[in-house]
């Protein structure tokens, strides 16, 4: 019985050193988890932290960004209302320029015309110039044969020759 005594003893001895060492470990597991938590809450804090910084980073840019996005949709519609003004402009000026070039040929035309008018009055002026100047000459003719009196045969055919031209001016 001793020895049993004696192995239970050692048992219970062992049992104990395995119970300590147990709650030892047990108390070490709890500390390791505690640091753990602590590091992780530091770790989530500074993360949290960095996300925030970010987070307003991100919304100061997005602030900034849509600034510019209005400012820029500004400067599109003035654009747009200057572009379409010169459209209209254009538009009216090329009208303008159409009618111009239009009356530039039309008084093109109408400097040809009065051009061959004064051609064409010119060169009735000559026409009737010369018809003039041959009547004169038959008139100074015929006064002077009225005033010698002499009516020849050759006076005659004279006489018929020039009065085609009296002919053509009644």
């Amino acid at each position: 019985m001793d020895e049993l005594r004696n192995e239970v003893d050692e048992s219970a001895v062992l049992t104990e050193h395995f119970i300590r060492k147990r709650n030892r470990t047990l108390k070490e597991l709890v500390l390791l988890k505690d640091k753990i938590r602590t590091e992780e809450d530091h770790s989530y804090a500074n993360r949290r932290q960095t996300l925030e910084n970010e987070y307003k980073q991100t919304l100061i840019q997005l602030k900034d960004l849509t600034r510019r996005f209005e400012d820029l949709e500004k400067i599109s519609q003035t654009n747009k209302i200057d572009m379409d003004q010169m459209n209209d402009l254009y538009n009216k000026l090329e009208d303008e320029l159409h009618e111009i070039v239009l009356n530039n040929i039309r008084l093109e035309c109408n400097l040809r015309t009065i051009e061959k008018q004064i051609l064409l009055t010119k060169a009735i002026y000559e026409t009737e110039k010369n018809e003039l100047g041959k009547i004169l000459d038959i008139g100074q003719l015929l006064a002077e044969a009225f005033s010698r009196g002499c009516w020849s045969s050759t006076d005659c055919a004279l006489q018929a020759t020039f009065r085609l031209p009296f002919k053509t001016i009644y």
